[in-house]
């Protein structure tokens, strides 16, 4: 999931701490275009799946769904 999220969107900085505030702010961002869009799909779709065995990433996994 990082790979495909990465070749995309650049490399992952990383933290101690599993979110920060910046996750919180409203998303004012241009809509995505179909290929994005099933893009982020996809890796949503991973990270719930992920979650369910990884309790301490759910809350991320929420905001980023």
């Amino acid at each position: 999931m990082l790979k495909v999220f990465e070749s995309s969107h650049g490399h992952v900085r990383a933290q101690k701490v599993p979110t920060d505030a910046s996750v919180l702010i409203e998303d004012n961002s241009e809509e995505l275009n179909m290929v994005d869009a099933t893009l982020f799909r996809f890796l949503v779709g991973m990270a719930i799946y992920l979650s369910q065995e990884r309790v301490d990433i759910a809350f991320c996994v929420k905001e980023f769904a």
